[in-house]
């Protein structure tokens, strides 16, 4: 008897790729005025790396052997995407304006040098990774990375002798994520 994949496989799901996704900041003129007419901004990220979920070990020893339970859950509470710019640059401005509203830094600004919002709610988003199949349509589970503000803009590398595009790497802190139905 010969073994053909194509006869294991024949009636399993494609795989999943990984350039069918995007990712949707949910309601981000609250946190930006050049997106007050922004439901939802959807940045078309070049690099990203779905976020990391372990569980932290409880060491327990007894009549000299160690054991370990599982513990509290963990995550990694950053995720870091790069997205290429177009020349409006209105995603990095709305970014920019995202960040400020953590730690004003504008001189003449009344709000110069303190926060614009009062608690983290005021600031923090809930980012959406959504991926689809390879027909093009949405699959069952999303990412969703709960209470994400930026942690950091990046430096945004020009070269003068280079052809390629303005990448704007991006790192955000999150509290936990979860895989929720789309």
């Amino acid at each position: 008897m010969s073994f053909h994949i194509e006869d294991r496989f024949k009636n399993s799901l494609d795989i999943l790729r990984s350039y069918n996704w995007e990712l949707v900041i949910p309601d981000i003129g609250s946190v930006s005025e050049s997106a007050k007419d922004i439901e939802d901004l959807i940045i078309r990220v070049r690099i990203a790396a779905l976020p990391s979920r372990g569980n932290e070990k409880i060491e327990s020893n007894f009549m000299g052997m160690k054991q370990f339970f599982p513990g509290k859950p963990t995550f990694t509470n950053s995720i870091s995407v790069t997205f290429e710019e177009l020349e409006d640059q209105l995603v990095s401005k709305i970014l920019y304006e995202w960040a400020n509203k953590t730690f004003n830094v504008q001189i003449n600004s009344p709000t110069g040098g303190m926060s614009q919002a009062e608690k983290k709610r005021d600031l923090a988003k809930n980012i959406k990774i959504l991926q689809y199949g390879n027909n093009g349509e949405l699959l069952e589970k999303t990412y969703e990375l709960f209470n994400c503000f930026i942690e950091n803009i990046e430096e945004i590398t020009l070269d003068y002798t280079s052809n390629e595009s303005v990448k704007v790497p991006v790192v955000f802190s999150y509290d936990f994520w979860n895989l929720v139905k789309s």
